[in-house]
């Protein structure tokens, strides 16, 4: 398995794109179709589930639209919510943002603690979570709202899917979720190959799942963990 710091990961994103060819959105969308099927192999009931995606504004966020639509498209019933503005959002992130929108799908703006006060009924009744807010751009301590966010999540006690790039950390939601007995997974869009790994928790399961979505990389010898 090669593990990629956060540098690592943006220059493997770079020759993928630059180099290589490949254009970000395609590799965006592999992202989040990847993330669909590896959550679907976990998850035998996930048409059954009502799934809250909590995205963030960057090309986190970006992939978790793309879980969305792609959970529409198999059928499950899907809700959005973007920790930030919809006006902050850009890139191939606000691309898939704005095909949610043509698909009819609206997309819930949670912009302070008020709004996550109003909606996060919503998300409590939901059955399954996918955590889209950080990927390689979480470079300091949550603070806040995201704090807030993070820690009601947590105590809600419902199993958290979590979109990662090779080396980041969820956003800090649940890993494992205490007091529930399914599981709480990671799934890391690795670089090169897929890679899998259990750590088994006392009070839950925890998972990091690799998914190949076509990127390119060559970290120097001496940063990269081969396992």
């Amino acid at each position: 398995m090669r593990v990629l710091n956060a540098a690592q990961m943006r220059e493997a994103d770079r020759r993928t794109i630059q180099d290589i060819g490949i254009p970000s959105l395609v590799l965006m969308e592999n992202a989040g179709r990847q993330a669909v099927a590896a959550m679907e192999a976990a998850f035998a009931d996930l048409t059954d589930r009502r799934v809250a995606v909590l995205c963030g504004r960057g090309n986190n966020g970006g992939d978790g639209f793309v879980v969305a639509r792609t959970l529409i498209q198999r059928g499950v019933d899907v809700s959005v919510f973007l920790v930030g503005q919809v006006s902050e959002v850009r890139g191939d992130a606000r691309t898939n943002l704005e095909v949610l929108g043509r698909l009819g799908l609206t997309v819930v703006e949670i912009s302070d603690s008020q709004a996550w006060e109003l909606h996060f009924s919503e998300i409590s009744d939901c059955t399954l979570i996918v955590d889209a807010i950080f990927g390689t751009g979480l470079n300091a301590p949550i603070a806040g709202l995201l704090e807030t966010v993070v820690a009601d999540v947590n105590a809600s006690g419902i199993p958290v899917v979590a979109i990662l790039d090779s080396n980041s950390d969820p956003s800090g939601i649940a890993f494992p979720v205490p007091g529930n007995d399914d599981a709480s997974r990671a799934i890391r869009l690795y670089t090169d190959a897929i890679a899998q790994a259990v750590n088994e928790g006392r009070t839950g399961e925890r998972q990091a799942r690799g998914e190949d979505i076509g990127e390119m990389a060559e970290p120097p010898a001496e940063a990269a963990l081969e396992a």
